[in-house]
């Protein structure tokens, strides 16, 4: 564990349980806003690898690993520039980037806060 005080340890706890709560939302709104389709194999294989992933990547939030949040905030700071460049330069983007695009830039935010305890 990098994390050095209790305070900086609750910012890791904190990033963790926004990086699963925003991650279902993500999905959420991307299974919503998807044309009509059989969700058979979704609920079969592919949520159920999504949800391991995403409870294994919080956990080593959780636990205050620093350089592995790090990589986390520099792909999720890669995915609110190309979203912010899909919206403004693109045609015919999915309709869902208007949505999670605060949702990408809320995560990026409380990922960056733990990894350089940015005051809230």
């Amino acid at each position: 564990m990098n994390a050095t005080s209790e305070n900086s340890l609750k910012k890791y706890h904190q990033a963790a349980y926004t990086y699963l709560v925003m991650g279902a939302v993500y999905l959420g709104v991307f299974f919503t806003t998807m044309p009509p389709h059989d969700f058979s194999l979704h609920f079969k294989i592919i949520i159920p690898i999504l949800g391991v992933l995403f409870m294994g990547l919080a956990y080593f939030i959780y636990k205050g690993y620093r350089k592995f949040t790090l990589l986390l905030v520099v792909i999720y700071a890669i995915r609110v520039v190309v979203s912010i460049a899909a919206l403004t330069f693109g045609e015919g983007g999915h309709v869902a980037v208007q949505y999670v695009l605060p949702v990408l830039f809320f995560t990026f935010y409380m990922l960056g806060r733990a990894v350089w305890d940015w005051r809230p």
